[in-house]
């Protein structure tokens, strides 16, 4: 019960953040039908992440939980202030609001049913030795950059946002790193689904490809697999895929090569988002899918103000806040991958 008592108060942390958050989204993306709530979150982890890094480089304050506690208060009093004429409680979209939320808990629930049966660390296909070591490096490290957990004396010479994500909320939760850890692969799993299921509904106005554009971006993979049963099927040699010695379908489906679909061009490892959940690290290729869908949604938001607003005072603020919250996203992405 204790791990259900973390898992659920690592939810109710992400739900703070991204109602705190979602003054300032609400004017940035005001032109999208749910005001940005579905990407409130990752901008909120995005700016408290970012507020954090800056007090500890610049050695105004340890990276801890006081740094990390005035960050948020930080976040708090930049989202009012800015978000505070724009938001009506009138044109709250709370319906599409739970929507959303519903979307982002039932995959944050469903992973960690999948992680609560693969909770060990794969050594031959995984690289969470490096991550939980780079997270144990931040917590520890006090000001930045922060240390090389293996070569003394040098900092990490490698992106590590993601990790500085997941460190700010051991450290405002709580929760044991070693347990921390799977939560943070289930909610970026479930961040970067509903941010995928907001950026197809406010694209076309409808749940239905909400659903289809999460399908294509968080689960579908490369051909691999289609030419791998089209082997197994037909008995013979497919696009260069032999058939395995499986006497059944349920036996192949146990037996299925998904590590050979990164393996498309020789010598090249290729991944593609639905191995990188499955293999369940920490790594960039993960941790960064969600703010790239924050980027592509804030371009979204953006269009669509240009193509609505007139040329009004207003509007310019809005474009340049939008300008800044797009640079500091884009910039973010070099930080994490």
């Amino acid at each position: 019960m204790i791990q259900v008592a973390y898992a659920v108060t690592w939810w109710l942390i992400l739900l703070v953040v991204g109602l705190i958050t979602f003054p300032l989204v609400s004017r940035v993306c005001g032109g999208l039908l749910d005001k940005g709530y579905s990407v409130s979150k990752i901008l909120g982890l995005l700016l408290l992440t970012y507020f954090s890094w800056l007090v500890a480089s610049l050695h105004l304050l340890k990276f801890g939980y006081l740094n990390i506690s005035i960050s948020l208060l930080l976040l708090l009093a930049f989202s009012i202030y800015l978000g505070r004429k724009n938001l009506s409680l009138k044109n709250l979209p709370l319906r599409k609001m739970l929507i959303s939320e519903a979307v982002f808990s039932a995959a944050y629930v469903l992973f960690l049913i999948f992680l609560f049966y693969t909770p060990d660390i794969g050594f031959a296909h995984s690289e969470d030795f490096m991550d939980f070591a780079f997270i144990k490096s931040i917590m520890r490290s006090g000001y930045f950059p922060p240390p090389d957990p293996w070569l003394a004396g040098e900092s990490i010479p490698y992106y590590y946002g993601g990790h500085m994500v997941t460190a700010a909320l051991i450290m405002v939760s709580r929760v044991p790193p070693a347990i921390a850890y799977n939560l943070a692969v289930a909610m970026f799993f479930a961040l970067a689904l509903y941010a995928s299921y907001g950026l197809g509904y406010n694209l076309t106005k409808r749940k239905l490809y909400g659903f289809v554009t999460v399908i294509f971006v968080c689960a579908v993979g490369f051909l691999s697999g289609a030419f791998q049963l089209a082997a197994f099927s037909l008995h013979r040699d497919f696009m260069g895929y032999s058939p395995t010695s499986a006497h059944n379908f349920p036996e192949w489906l146990r037996s299925f090569d998904f590590i050979s679909a990164n393996w498309l061009i020789k010598g090249a490892a290729i991944r593609n988002p639905f191995y990188a959940f499955l293999v369940g690290d920490l790594h960039s290729d993960v941790t960064d899918i969600p703010f790239q869908l924050l980027f592509v949604t804030l371009i979204l938001a953006l269009f669509l103000a240009k193509k609505n607003e007139p040329d009004s005072k207003m509007a310019k603020s809005d474009s340049l806040l939008t300008i800044i919250i797009m640079g500091l996203s884009l910039g973010f992405l070099a930080f994490v991958d």
